[in-house]
């Protein structure tokens, strides 16, 4: 999942990222939001700054930890952020900052080292389990 106010930004996202994932993108936060509320993704791009929309980043991502604590996150932005918001993003467990202009293969290689991650962490909860059974 994408969310930028820009459609500019989102379907370079969407077309950059297309082999790698499945993706959806949005430029209204409270849609996306919606969507999120019946459909599960692994990962969520999020834009720091969305005006016009009432809700920044850091509110977007507060409520996709809400409905999911498992869906990785990462945070774009254009403007160098505060301590603050890097603390609270931290906080709220970010997976990575990109900064614009994104830079294509910057950002497939964030992603794609994001999602093995991801991989490799239900690989080893999966052996865990499976650990457990036998004992």
């Amino acid at each position: 999942m994408v969310i930028d106010d820009s459609e500019a930004i989102c379907q370079m996202c969407k077309k950059a990222l297309e082999n790698e994932a499945k993706v959806e993108v949005f430029t209204d936060p409270k849609e996306a939001l919606e969507h999120f509320s019946t459909e599960f993704f692994d990962l969520a791009l999020i834009d720091m700054r969305l005006p016009g929309s009432g809700m920044d980043g850091i509110e977007i991502l507060n409520e996709i930890k809400k409905i999911s604590n498992s869906t990785d996150t990462m945070l774009m932005t254009a403007f160098p952020s505060s301590s603050r918001i890097t603390e609270e993003a931290a906080r709220l467990g970010v997976y990575d900052f990109l900064f614009k202009p994104i830079e294509i293969n910057n950002l497939r290689l964030r992603v794609k080292k994001c999602l093995e991650k991801r991989k490799l962490n239900e690989q080893i909860t999966d052996l865990k389990k499976k650990l457990n059974e036998m004992k």
